[in-house]
């Protein structure tokens, strides 16, 4: 009867460890954060440009992003070359990855956005404000200097 009690506790035992296990394992999802970056991207749709904005009042490109990473929780620097030289460089960008552009308003890089897939990014442009563009828009291609991410 002991024998039997403790088989029966040491595969309970083993149940609630292996479960445990498991259920950490498969939440575990190294998108999330960038699924979360994209989500929250979208929230600020049509909000003003604004010249060294960092606010729902006006964003410019790297105060909007700045803005949505805090969100999730990551520091970026403020300017857009900064945070270029901080991402890890990807070649096929994944949703809430950075992309970034050169020779905007001044030379170098100098605009960044966040890619949201189906080849499209949004960012804060003097034009629309926060807005959703397609990558492959005449303006931005050609100065289309990169991808990369902040967010492992």
């Amino acid at each position: 009867m002991k024998k039997q009690v403790l088989i029966a506790f040491v595969c309970l035992l083993s149940m609630v460890f292996f479960t445990t296990k498991s259920q950490a394992a498969s939440t575990y999802n190294p998108y999330s954060k960038k699924n979360q970056v994209t989500k929250i991207a979208k929230q600020y749709t049509g909000v003003p440009y604004r010249f060294g904005g960092t606010s729902t009042k006006g964003f410019d490109c790297s105060g909007y992003v700045g803005y949505v990473y805090k969100k999730v929780g990551t520091t970026l620097p403020r300017t857009a070359s900064s945070m270029y030289t901080v991402s890890s460089i990807v070649k096929k960008p994944v949703p809430g990855d950075l992309v970034f552009f050169k020779n905007t308003y001044k030379k170098g890089i100098s605009h960044v956005g966040i890619f949201m897939g189906n080849n499209t990014f949004i960012s804060a442009t003097s034009s629309k404000g926060v807005a959703v563009v397609s990558l492959s828009n005449t303006y931005w291609k050609p100065k289309f200097a990169g991808s990369g991410s902040v967010i492992k």
